[in-house]
């Protein structure tokens, strides 16, 4: 997000810091769902004493994170930041953060509640949009409101792509830490009894195809260091795929993580392909 232009990069950080609030809402361990929910909902209508209250008296005993501590003790400060931000952008982070808790009440309501696993392709594409493919959308938006020239395409067109790229982006996630969450009850690739790689090949594809459309999206944009911003996340989702593809499935039971060497290798060749796009 530092690589993005000013006002773009403020409008997306606040974004940024209410979805990591409403991830800490939704993630924290040790709390009844039921409490989770009500903080979720709390925070989507906005009620920001219900939610202080909630943090108070539930959410700090269970939170060893220090950053994380402090995110949900700042949130009020955090949504004052958002209202001196113009109309569309307000308008914007209230949707995208919106969508993201929705997504993340229906994770709670279905994993700790009902305890029930994802059933069909349908379900875990939706899911994977309202916590990730509607931040693709998101930022075009952002983009085209604050440089009409964001992208040599058109908005309609770079949202789908950005959409897709989103979706992309949380299929990776899943992939990587399905060991785990199969472990923890968490069933997200429909059909995945046993931890076994030939179920996941279609899901590899998928996730393979959106890195290319991330790619694109990146390719599309006029300002450099916008570029790199989202060229970094596909090359290393598309590193990330490649490890699980030739991991064990011990190496993938430890988890897979792309090595630091290789982040910096992947940023300084996102640099010299930026070069190459504006000479």
């Amino acid at each position: 997000m530092r690589l993005l232009p000013d006002r773009m990069c403020s409008s997306v950080s606040l974004a940024y810091l209410l979805a990591r609030a409403s991830d800490t809402l939704a993630d924290t361990e040790g709390l009844d769902p039921r409490v989770k929910l009500e903080a979720l909902h709390a925070f989507m209508e906005k009620d920001l004493i219900r939610v202080e209250k909630l943090v108070r008296a539930q959410y700090l005993a269970e939170l060893d994170h220090v950053g994380e501590r402090k995110l949900l003790e700042q949130l009020a400060q955090i949504v004052k930041e958002v209202e001196r931000l113009d109309t569309v952008e307000q308008e914007q982070i209230n949707w995208v953060t919106e969508v993201i808790a929705q997504g993340q009440c229906m994770d709670i309501q279905r994993f700790e509640v009902d305890k029930k696993e994802m059933e069909s392709e349908g379900e875990l594409l939706d899911y994977c949009y309202s916590v990730a493919g509607c931040v693709g959308e998101f930022w075009t938006r952002m983009g085209f409101h604050h440089d009409p020239s964001f992208s040599l395409l058109d908005k309609d067109e770079l949202e789908v792509l950005g959409r897709d790229f989103g979706i992309g982006l949380q299929l990776v996630n899943i992939l990587r830490d399905a060991p785990k969450d199969l472990e923890g009850g968490r069933v997200y690739i429909p059909g995945m009894r046993t931890l076994e790689k030939e179920g996941i090949d279609p899901w590899l594809e998928k996730a393979h195809a959106a890195m290319v459309q991330g790619v694109s999206y990146s390719d599309s944009l006029r300002h450099r260091f916008s570029r790199i911003a989202v060229y970094l996340p596909a090359v290393l989702g598309e590193d990330t795929l490649t490890l699980i593809e030739r991991a064990s499935l011990s190496q993938w039971r430890a988890g897979v993580k792309v090595a630091r060497v290789d982040v910096f290798r992947e940023l300084f060749s996102g640099l010299l392909r930026s070069q190459k796009k504006k000479i």
